[in-house]
């Protein structure tokens, strides 16, 4: 069985990874313990991070410059390295998966290559996501400087982005889902009983502390970024996301798996 994990960036799809490797199932060949940490590049796949850079064209792209309004296409060359990584994992391992980000949006060629597999969503409130893009700008400029507003309206516009695709995916089915809330799941034992089940593995709980809230400027400033993203993009999309991540969200619990 293959899992693979999908999510936007920053948003626990790391600790996901850490917690199916150090429990057994394979995420990657060239992995160790130190690789698999917070904010460590190589606790993605090496190998489908070259896929999707092909894909996407998007070698040492910045992750929130990547967000295609297209669906992905494949070229041959990048077809048999897939294919040879997907026969050569399998070969290995009766259970593995990979973990890069931009494969939620990749996912459409990677399906038909796959065979049988299983999908891990991850997802995370936005204005967690929106403070890792711009804390460092909101320490060292002032809240609403020209940068840090193009920051954050980016962040936001990436997340809605990714998380359109994670909604489209658990509401047209087809393959097995399990849908994660990244802070749910560092607070709530249950979230992580609830991946046990649906990985039919008993996993080790690598989980550790827990993101402290926004503050009263970080909150003030998001507020004023979301504000704007809505009259510069429109609200519709932003709430379809918010409302399909909440029904799917009922969907999961109600069956069991979160």
């Amino acid at each position: 069985m293959v899992y693979v994990i999908l999510g936007m960036h920053k948003s626990g799809t790391t600790l996901v990874a850490q917690t199916l490797h150090r429990s057994g199932i394979n995420m990657g060949d060239d992995l160790t313990d130190d690789d698999l940490d917070y904010g460590s590049e190589k606790s993605e796949s090496r190998q489908a991070r070259l896929i999707n850079g092909q894909i996407l064209d998007s070698a040492g792209k910045f992750s929130l410059d990547v967000i295609p309004t297209f669906e992905p296409e494949i070229n041959l060359e990048a077809e048999s390295q897939l294919r040879d990584f997907v026969t050569q994992q399998s070969q290995k391992y009766a259970k593995w998966g990979f973990k890069d980000p931009r494969t939620t949006l990749t996912y459409p060629v990677w399906r038909p290559l796959l065979g049988e597999h299983k999908l891990i969503l991850v997802y995370r409130p936005m204005e967690y996501v929106w403070r890792h893009y711009t804390r460092g700008l909101l320490r060292r400029f002032k809240p609403l400087s020209l940068k840090s507003l193009r920051k954050g309206i980016q962040a936001i516009n990436a997340w809605v982005g990714y998380n359109t695709k994670l909604v489209e995916l658990k509401e047209v089915g087809g393959v097995e889902t399990c849908l994660l809330n990244y802070d749910l799941m560092m607070t709530d034992a249950s979230v992580l009983e609830s991946l046990d089940r649906f990985t039919e593995t008993d996993l080790v709980d690598v989980r550790r502390g827990q993101a402290l809230p926004l503050t009263g400027r970080e909150q003030l400033v998001f507020r004023i970024h979301r504000f704007i993203y809505r009259i510069r993009f429109g609200g519709v999309q932003l709430r379809r996301v918010d409302q399909g991540l909440a029904f799917c969200h009922m969907q999961t619990q109600s069956s069991g798996l979160a």
